[in-house]
């Protein structure tokens, strides 16, 4: 996994009850477990996010093989998945889940920009900095055509500034 730089602060964006989507890193993170789990009382997914955000892989891929067995056409599930890859450094496995998972979704408003967003995030892991930004300007047009919710206008916002931080970071 590359290293990426750090020349400036990117705060973090709360995007719902107890997560935030970590400006230094992008990666989601529960901030608090009890007040996540009340947020979302009937997601199943519930426990995978907090496993994952806790680096507990083997717990989430387990819960994730129990979710997709029941609901194997689940792109969320999938999406999910794919953020314990690239969580784990399998960053290639990551990316190939996303770019399917983007081929999925193209033609849907909201979906679509979101496996975009996740997988120029493998992008920006992988150091691929100038195809990450290159996804995530797109992402934010769609999403701002779209009327996107202001907490996804704003992650996009995050990866754009923190894209551009590692790039500043890499050239100095």
């Amino acid at each position: 996994m590359a290293t990426i730089g750090q020349a400036q602060a990117v705060a973090d964006v709360t995007v719902a009850e107890g997560y935030v989507i970590r400006g230094s890193d992008l990666r989601g993170h529960v901030t608090d477990a009890e007040a996540y789990r009340r947020a979302f009382p009937e997601d199943p997914a519930v426990e995978v996010v907090i496993a994952l955000s806790e680096q507990r892989f083997d717990d989430a891929l387990q819960l994730l093989d129990e979710l997709l067995s029941a609901a194997p056409d689940s792109l969320r599930y999938r999406a999910l998945r794919a953020d314990v890859l690239r969580d784990q450094g399998n960053l290639d496995a990551a990316e190939a889940v996303y770019t399917d998972l983007v081929a999925r979704t193209a033609t849907d408003p909201v979906r679509g920009p979101m496996m975009r967003q996740h997988r120029a995030k493998v992008y920006f892991h992988q150091g691929r900095f100038d195809e990450a930004e290159s996804e995530f300007r797109a992402v934010l047009a769609a999403r701002e055509a779209a009327g996107a919710s202001p907490d996804q206008i704003a992650s996009t916002r995050q990866s754009l500034d923190r894209v551009r931080a590692a790039r500043t970071a890499t050239a100095a």
